[in-house]
């Protein structure tokens, strides 16, 4: 596609497609939406699968903290610290719903590892149906003067920076997503 000038009286640009002899006019917006560097076109997400295909889940922090939760059937139930404890699904829908939604704000070089804090991490792993590995998110520290933090998906190899507003959200006692429901109904 080759782009030409501007028209002189109207905000259109002349647009002839490479090997053909005809010109067209399009709007001159057409190269703003065009992106300027590779990056753009990358996945921004962290994790490629779709919330409600996640079998199970686990949550490290640093300085202890290790909570797993596995479903079975549709009922979530935690596996640690307490034996199959059942969960409230709409807290587990809001968990899950905040894990699939992170992005990167911005990549990063592997050579920034060391730098913000990915050794001692929490680290979130996924399960998928069908999927006994699992992905392996790795959140760090600060990023100084930002508003977020460092975000490693280990299989990937994705490196970049995520909101740092889900360090507070990860950061619940594992008592707050029991269901405080007696009967299931």
């Amino acid at each position: 596609l080759l782009v030409g000038i501007e028209t002189p009286l109207e905000k259109l640009s002349c647009v002839r497609r490479d090997g053909e002899d005809g010109v067209t006019v399009a709007q001159t917006n057409l190269l703003a939406m065009i992106p300027v560097n590779l990056e753009a076109f990358r996945d921004r997400r962290l994790l490629s699968g779709e919330a409600a295909n996640v079998d199970s889940i686990e949550i490290t922090r640093p300085g202890g903290g290790f909570v797993k939760m596995q479903k079975k059937e549709r009922t979530w139930l935690m596996q640690q610290p307490v034996k199959n404890a059942r969960l409230d699904g709409r807290k587990m829908s809001e968990l899950l719903t905040l894990i699939h939604t992170l992005h990167v704000e911005e990549f990063m070089s592997p050579d920034d590892l060391e730098r913000f804090g990915l050794q001692d991490a929490i680290v979130i792993t996924v399960r998928y149906s069908g999927d006994d590995v699992g992905t392996r998110i790795v959140l760090g520290k600060k990023v100084e003067d930002m508003p977020v933090i460092c975000a490693k998906v280990e299989a990937d190899g994705i490196l970049g920076t995520v909101d740092e507003s889900v360090v507070d959200a990860l950061n619940f006692k594992a008592s707050d997503l029991r269901d405080r429901d007696v009967f299931q109904y």
